[in-house]
């Protein structure tokens, strides 16, 4: 491993000079990253900072400052190096890998569903995700690993002579939204179908792409459609004006400041209300957060319900305007995971409102499907909405530069046109 502190060798300051995820990292350097998880896994990632970090690696801040020279770059890089390991192993392969169209998409399925086998480090990234987007030096520097999944894994696995450039990089920001999503929305609505998704994904891809493939046989034999599940209930909430304006700032100040910006004092500055009010609609300080997410949940629900009323709605542009904004529901769900994911009755109401979800947009797919299954509807309600995460997380990252559009009408395309049948030859 080279011994340059990971900022030199991971961070580049420009983009032609080396890939922020060819980087190899410092044994020493590894060493300080695995404490940093550890004070993220006991304390949540709130309490990361330099001073916790260096006394949980038992050394001086300083040599942590040596290594990352900032905290901003020391948390970008802790995103990435949860599976850093699995990412080498396979930029190494890379070149060795069959020019055939077909199992080179295989292959990058694989890939991101392997990363996707490791739940423990995805709750840990979720943490992470809350507490990195509020920085802007830390987004930029995670956006430029972003960048380099796209355009040195994603684009070279994905390219065919057929497509243009705007139409793989369509594709390769869809792939890493799919593979990202897809563990991610599993920790909100755990069930054991991560690998049908995967399938379904390799699968409809190359029929978009028109690469032969035949049907995988746990499509074939995937399960049926999910039970019906009623419209989850949200009359807790408090509906008085002045509520909702405190649950307004709230939000404003996660996603601007992250959760450890949230105090009573700067909501009711934020909001102008008084801060007894707080306690008055919500009880105290962890009523108000539920509340927050609450809302956040209901939103998501309601703008889903919008959305797939009118099955034209379902384009990229549309779905641009609607989750992507910076008050986008899908985006404060995102945000807010880490206490969802701490609460039981949150994770339930979570995992309602998720099951509530699949079923409407399952049923918006089936009313298109080609050969009229519907038991592959459910995957693909799973692939469109852990996609949807996926590519709000590649916005939020980069919001100036990032566009969604393209990948957001390649989801379309292949979401609404799922069918169980073999993809013809191209």
């Amino acid at each position: 491993m080279s011994d340059l502190p990971p900022t030199q060798a991971a961070l580049p300051n420009d983009h032609g000079s080396s890939s922020p995820i060819r980087a190899q990292f410092a044994p020493k350097a590894l060493e300080i990253l695995a404490a940093a998880q550890r004070v993220v896994v006991r304390d949540g990632a709130e309490k990361l900072s330099l001073r916790a970090v260096a006394r949980e690696a038992g050394e001086t801040s300083s040599l942590v400052l040596y290594y990352f020279s900032s905290m901003e770059n020391l948390e970008a890089l802790l995103l990435d190096s949860l599976w850093h390991e699995i990412v080498l192993d396979f930029i190494a392969d890379m070149d060795s890998m069959p020019s055939d169209v077909g199992r080179r998409i295989d292959a990058l399925i694989e890939f991101h569903s392997r990363i996707a086998h490791e739940p423990g480090l995805y709750k840990v990234y979720v943490d992470l995700v809350a507490h990195v987007i509020p920085s802007e030096t830390i987004r930029t520097n995670v956006a430029r690993i972003y960048e380099g999944y796209r355009h040195d894994i994603n684009r070279p696995l994905l390219a065919a002579p057929w497509l243009s450039e705007e139409q793989v990089d369509a594709r390769a920001a869809l792939v890493l939204a799919a593979g990202e999503g897809i563990p991610i929305h599993a920790l909100m609505m755990p069930e054991p179908r991560q690998d049908l998704v995967f399938d379904l994904l390799s699968h409809l891809l190359k029929r978009n792409m028109q690469v032969a493939d035949a049907v995988p046989g746990s499509l074939r034999e995937a399960p049926p459609v999910d039970r019906a599940r009623q419209r989850p209930d949200f009359d807790s909430l408090p509906t008085a004006p002045a509520a909702q304006r405190l649950i307004d700032a709230g939000q404003e100040l996660i996603r601007t400041g992250g959760l450890r910006s949230l105090s009573l004092e700067s909501t009711a500055r934020v909001s102008g209300e008084a801060r007894p009010s707080v306690g008055y609609y919500f009880g105290n300080k962890k009523g108000f957060i539920e509340a927050i997410a609450l809302t956040a949940l209901r939103d998501w629900v309601e703008c889903i319900e919008s959305q797939v009323d009118d099955r034209e709605d379902l384009t990229g542009p549309n779905l641009e305007i609607r989750f992507f904004h910076p008050a986008s529901p899908l985006a404060t769900v995102v945000l807010i995971m880490p206490v969802v994911m701490r609460s039981d009755r949150l994770r339930e109401v979570a995992e309602h409102c998720n099951a509530y979800v699949l079923q409407r947009l399952a049923n918006a797919f089936g009313l298109t499907s080609r050969d009229g299954s519907s038991t592959v509807h459910p995957a693909v309600a799973r692939l469109f909405t852990a996609t949807l995460i996926g590519l709000t997380l590649q916005h939020l990252y980069d919001p100036e530069h990032f566009s969604p559009t393209s990948a957001l009408d390649v989801l379309c395309e292949i979401t609404l046109n799922a069918s169980l049948q073999p993809s013809p030859a191209g």
